[in-house]
Parts: structure tokens; sequence; C-alpha cells
């Protein structure tokens, strides 16, 4: 009797199992994909508030280029104090870095991957 009522349990288990399956399926062949269509395809005017010269940074734009560095893509001189994947950056105060404006150099080596980077204020 156990027997037999374990063998019914598990061909509904099974049954139901093929049914749901194949609902699943079916929705999944009949899903539509809601792809969203470009509203404005054409390059559209900003203001670019940014200097004109291109080796003028502010110094937000210099401290995002410290994980670069000391990651050791390049070496990164602010007002003569390298860093580099040697540094540890916590003895480094940035705290006068936000807010003024540096003139970067760019030093690169002879495959032409920057090698270093110089930052003046």
């Amino acid at each position: 009797m156990g027997l037999t009522r374990g063998f019914l349990l598990t061909i509904v288990a099974w049954v139901l199992f093929v049914v749901s399956g194949f609902i699943f399926i079916q929705k999944e062949i009949n899903m539509k994909i809601d792809r969203e269509e470009i509203k404005n395809p054409i390059v559209s005017n900003a203001i670019y508030n940014g200097t004109a010269d291109l080796t003028k940074l502010k110094g937000e734009q210099l401290i995002g280029m410290i994980p670069f560095a000391l990651d050791g893509e390049f070496t990164l001189f602010i007002d003569g104090i390298p860093i580099d994947s040697n540094t540890d950056i916590s003895t480094i105060n940035l705290r006068g870095v936000p807010g003024l404006l540096y003139t970067i150099y760019i030093n690169r080596d002879s495959l032409g991957n920057i090698s270093s980077i110089i930052a003046t204020h």
C-alpha cells in the first residue's frame, strides 16, 4: 500500500514538473523583447566649462588619476610628490589639491606608453 502511494505521488510530481516546464518554455518562446528605440540619434551641443588648454587639469581630475598610479600604470608627481605602486597613499595629504588648477606634463617611453605625469600648480 505504501509503495503504491509513493509511486503515485512520484507520477503526480513528474506530471506537474513536465506541465510546468512546458508552460515555462511556451512563455519564453512567445515572449516579446521590448527594445528601446534611440530617441535622439544625433549628437547634441553641450556647454563645456573646462579650459581650452588640455594641459590644464582641475585638482579633482588629478585625484582621479591616483588609482591608476597606485596600480603601477605610471608614476604621478603632484607638486614633486611621487605616487606610484610603492606609495602608501595614507601618508600623503591631498586636502589642498581639489580646487586648484594644475599644469600637467606627460612623459612617454619608447613604445609610446605613459611613464610619468608631472603636475604642478
